[in-house]
């Protein structure tokens, strides 16, 4: 609805911004709470979208999307492809999940940069209210020229001799680079959700081990979709209003505020917690996660989210995927839930490149719902 709102305002083609602004400025928080959804334009625009009443139309991939399914084309393509994202791309599923497939079918030539930013164009260097050193901030346009100018103009300009993969190592603050993604040297580790069966909220006696579970222990929530458990993340309490100031620092500590008050009073989100870390930890390539779980419903939605816990308790996170359960195994072939019945849930968490240093923790969440997100 977001989308559709910059599409109805044509927010991009005003270059002063303010259309933009105008858009990313209403409180979705307040907006989003209005049901059904397919009235949401209304709530958000104040009339009906076109986009938007076609989107929620179809909601399977059916033939209304078949066009820009695109993946499995690419068996077909054989060019050489900038693939350039940030670990918190809001789109930079894509650029693993393109990169992915087309080194599957031996395309040669597949260049992969991965840094800590967001969705630009350019590198920055403070990114979640933390900063990254000189060292994240690489020239993206000229290396992108370079790139072109080999390939499409013949330059010999030592592209050809340069590593494929690079990828950004947050914490650490330093480049890991290879020709394929994930890295040689990647070893995937398994870590495992382990309770008392009393996860519920932080304050709750769930653990993150990677050690497997010795006994067969669930844990257990109610999902109330009236009061859709918030996004531990999305926080807008400061003040906005004009002439008032606010530094991100400011930001920053509001938001961990407002995300440990949540985890602790939401007996909805499931919160699982590594001991301190004894010793540095560098995670740099895909995360994805596996729930077992039964629901008394006939759908529901699954969310899990893994961040960093400092000493002082901290909160950065590093990555979050979600499910629809009747998604499980296709988007074009929806299948609905028996209720009771545990079901295997694969989630992609995307990416994340970051080391933790020792004493520090790694938490993972679990809930039903990220309102308004």
């Amino acid at each position: 609805v977001f989308w559709a709102d910059v599409l109805e305002s044509e927010a991009t083609a005003d270059i002063s911004g303010a259309a933009m602004a105008k858009v990313r400025g209403k409180d979705y928080h307040k907006h989003l709470q209005a049901l059904p959804v397919i009235e949401l334009d209304k709530a958000v625009l104040g009339k009906e979208n076109r986009y938007w009443r076609t989107w929620i139309a179809h909601p399977t991939n059916d033939a209304y999307w078949a066009p820009a399914n695109f993946l499995d084309r690419l068996k077909d393509v054989r060019i050489p492809v900038f693939h350039q994202a940030g670990w918190y791309d809001g789109d930079g599923i894509g650029t693993k999940l393109n990169y992915l497939r087309m080194a599957s079918h031996g395309a040669p030539h597949q260049k992969l940069v991965v840094g800590p930013w967001g969705h630009t164009q350019d590198a920055q260097r403070v990114t979640q209210g933390r900063d990254f050193s000189p060292e994240a901030v690489i020239d993206l346009q000229a290396e992108r020229l370079r790139w072109l100018d080999h390939w499409l103009k013949g330059a010999d300009n030592g592209v050809a001799n340069e590593p494929l993969v690079s990828v950004f190592v947050m914490g650490a603050n330093k480049w890991l680079r290879g020709n394929v993604y994930p890295l040689p040297l990647t070893r995937f580790e398994k870590w495992y959700l382990v309770s008392g069966g009393h996860a519920n909220t932080s304050t709750g006696d769930g653990r993150l081990s990677n050690e497997p579970p010795t006994g067969a222990t669930s844990d257990q929530y109610t999902y109330d979709p009236g009061d859709p458990t918030p996004d531990p993340n999305f926080f807008t309490g400061l003040d906005v209003s004009e002439g008032a100031e606010r530094s991100v620092d400011d930001e920053k500590k509001a938001r961990e505020v407002f995300h440990e008050n949540t985890t602790r009073a939401r007996k909805d989100i499931l919160v699982y917690t590594t001991e301190p870390l004894t010793e540095a930890l560098t995670i740099a390539g895909p995360v994805s996660a596996v729930l077992y779980a039964a629901t008394t419903a006939r759908d529901t939605d699954w969310f899990v989210r893994l961040m960093e816990v400092s000493e002082d308790g901290q909160i950065f996170p590093l990555v979050e995927g979600r499910l629809r359960a009747r998604f499980r195994q296709s988007t074009m072939n929806p299948e609905l839930l028996e209720p009771g019945r545990v079901y295997e849930y694969q989630l992609d968490l995307w990416q994340t490149g970051i080391t933790i240093p020792s004493g520090r923790r790694l938490r993972v969440e679990v809930a039903s719902a990220s309102f308004p997100m």
